[in-house]
């Protein structure tokens, strides 16, 4: 009944009308999920909030019951073993959890201050062992360095103030306050 629930759901998600896709949600403890319109190629269903991006399985293919995103802001606000605990029993509810999870990635970040100017800085001065080294800007403002991406190890230093107002990641700028941060100091 549960995949039979979730292809009604993704069903609605596909409307063309607004307030239909509205109502492909599904609520599970304190999470309310957007079910999406479409699926990968492994995982027929994908349910998102502001937590977890969940990406399941049907039950008949040979694949993982699921592949989970946990979202930075969550992090930031719960330890990881009860980040654990609240996806174990989110994801019980769609299926018997047989196995432990593997984690295949992991984001570590320091925020930090710093009125150093970070485009000054030639490729010569980052040592590295990547061959893969970028410097990016939007509209003539320098944004950050790319090094090593697609690598095993990766690292981005970039301005997190440009990042905030694109991604809208408000939630940040009250820790950075208690950290110390005053308002206008740049956060790379």
């Amino acid at each position: 009944h549960i995949d039979q629930n979730l292809s009604k759901l993704k069903k609605i998600a596909q409307s063309d009308r607004q307030a239909q896709q509205a109502r492909a949600q599904l609520k599970i403890g304190d999470h309310l999920f957007e079910v999406k319109d479409k699926g990968t190629s492994m995982f027929s269903y994908i349910l998102e909030d502001n937590a977890f991006r969940i990406q399941l399985s049907r039950p008949s293919k040979s694949v993982p019951m699921a592949y989970v995103k946990v979202s930075s802001e969550y992090l930031t606000h719960k330890l990881p073993a009860d980040v654990e605990k609240t996806l174990y029993q989110i994801l019980s509810q769609f299926g018997a959890v047989q196995s432990s999870a593997h984690v295949s990635r992991i984001d570590l970040f320091v925020d930090f201050v710093s009125f150093q100017d970070m485009e000054e800085w030639t490729r010569e001065a980052l040592v590295t062992r990547a061959s893969s080294v970028n410097a990016y800007a939007v509209d003539d403002r320098f944004t950050g360095w790319a090094i090593g991406m697609g690598g095993v190890i990766a690292a981005r230093l970039y301005d997190k103030i440009f990042e905030i107002v694109k991604s809208n990641k408000g939630y940040l700028l009250p820790l950075w306050k208690m950290g110390g941060r005053h308002e206008g100091d740049p956060v790379w």
